[in-house]
């Protein structure tokens, strides 16, 4: 069994407590190897070690994870923090899980297992790189399980409650464990008990273990209890002006042209780029008084690769990127004009996240992040008037999926028809539209 572990950064990966810890232990069963799971290369040696001193691989538990700054407010969220976080929390996993199945699939068994998080199924107080990284590792999860099935090896995550760890306390600024005990114990529906570290243990121990032989795709709580243009030309309102920002200025111009209305405009906006984004935010509440909406509707699809093994590094952070970090910059300045005014809508896209199949997990995980991002935002947002949305959709024959899975239209209309339990009518942009158009309204 091999367990990745790491702390907020490769300066601080515990050398001397891993060797400590094999000491102790005194067992040739144990061993220590210096591993920053943010770099393939020690990734992979590590993996490689393991199987070179036990001849085989065969349970794999990507436990490192990081909280980052316990900043809960976006206004506040510093980027390099945000991208720290999904740096370790997920990109660390995906390679990890990318070196096991390398490893793993040659025997046609064995388990792969993830770390995430209660704040799945909660939101508050949480910084939101952190429940971001969380929701796309359980998507990436799901995922896998489909790919990673087909040669019997499981793949399964723990979401554990909070303990009082040693960074639970610092995050906290509590560092009395009976303190931090009694916070977590009011909070919790099971009474009378203290969830212990031991306890989040025995999760991973049965889902690495035979016992759990059929389980696959699980996320096992332990809790006690870009843009791209859609809307219709006669669907947008002219009482309520419309600023599109893209990086296609001569498709934005043409439609502002097609639509001939003072009510529309357009503005250059790579949505990775800070001042891009902010700049687009104050032309809005510069020009039309105001920021009512902010439609963070941008998405790529990344390379349609489903395999772990054939998925590129560079493509699963640049999915990351434009998916999930630009969403981010999108709410931050969204909310910096809106809390002001007590008001306003920020609404995302995602994709139907519950189900898992041969789409890649760079897109699968980016978009469970957004999911779970638009889920703290609203309880941070909410009071101050502001909702916080998210539309997932199912497939739709728009010119990205028809690209990306080189089709026909009415090829695709029919495989998704197909999947579908709703029988008898065909998905359609302007069905997606109409669900938006609700979100925004009154």
């Amino acid at each position: 069994m091999l367990i990745l572990q790491q702390l907020p950064s490769p300066k601080d990966i515990q050398d001397e407590l891993g060797h400590s810890l094999c000491k102790e232990i005194g067992s040739e069963s144990i061993f220590y190897i210096h591993c920053d799971v943010t770099n393939e290369s020690d990734v992979e040696k590590a993996i490689d070690k393991v199987v070179s001193k036990y001849g085989k691989l065969d349970i794999m538990f990507n436990n490192a994870g990081i909280s980052g700054n316990m900043e809960s407010q976006i206004l506040k969220s510093e980027n390099e923090n945000f991208k720290r976080a999904l740096d370790v929390n997920i990109f660390a996993a995906f390679l990890g899980a990318k070196h096991d199945a390398r490893v793993m699939i040659p025997v046609k068994k064995d388990s792969i297992l993830f770390t995430s998080s209660v704040a799945l199924v909660m939101a508050g107080a949480v910084p939101h790189s952190y429940v971001a990284s969380k929701h796309a590792m359980v998507g990436m999860v799901k995922n896998l399980s489909v790919e990673l099935g087909q040669y019997g090896i499981r793949v399964n995550c723990v979401s554990p409650f909070s303990v009082a760890t040693p960074m639970l306390k610092k995050a906290v600024g509590i560092m009395e464990k009976n303190m931090v005990e009694d916070v977590v114990s009011s909070c919790a529906n099971l009474k009378g008990v203290v969830l212990e570290p031991e306890d989040i243990a025995e999760a991973p121990l049965y889902l690495g273990s035979d016992e759990s032989k059929y389980v696959s795709g699980m996320n096992l709580v332990v809790d006690g209890g870009g843009i791209r243009y859609l809307l219709r030309y006669d669907q947008i309102n002219p009482v309520r002006p419309v600023l599109i920002a893209d990086v296609k200025d001569e498709l934005g111009h043409s439609i502002c042209k097609d639509i001939g209305s003072d009510s529309i405009s357009y503005i250059h906006c790579d949505v990775t780029n800070e001042y891009d984004v902010e700049k687009a935010a104050d032309m809005a509440a510069t020009k039309y008084g105001k920021l009512d909406i902010m439609f963070n509707n941008v998405g790529i699809s990344s390379n349609i690769e489903s395999q772990i093994l054939e998925s590129e590094n560079e493509d699963f952070e640049r999915v990351l990127n434009i998916n999930i970090f630009s969403a981010f910059l999108g709410a931050k300045h969204a909310a910096r004009v809106m809390i002001p005014t007590k008001k306003g809508s920020i609404p995302f896209t995602s994709i139907v996240s519950k189900r898992a199949n041969d789409v890649s997990h760079a897109y699968v995980a980016s978009k469970h992040a957004v999911v779970d991002m638009a889920k703290n935002l609203s309880v941070e947002l909410g009071q101050c008037g502001i909702r916080v949305n998210c539309v997932s959709l199912f497939a739709v024959g728009t010119p990205m999926v028809l690209k990306g899975i080189e089709m026909e239209k009415t090829k695709v209309e029919e495989v998704v028809s197909s999947c579908a339990n709703l029988k008898g009518v065909v998905l359609e942009p302007e069905d997606i539209v109409e669900v938006a158009l609700y979100i925004f309204g009154e």
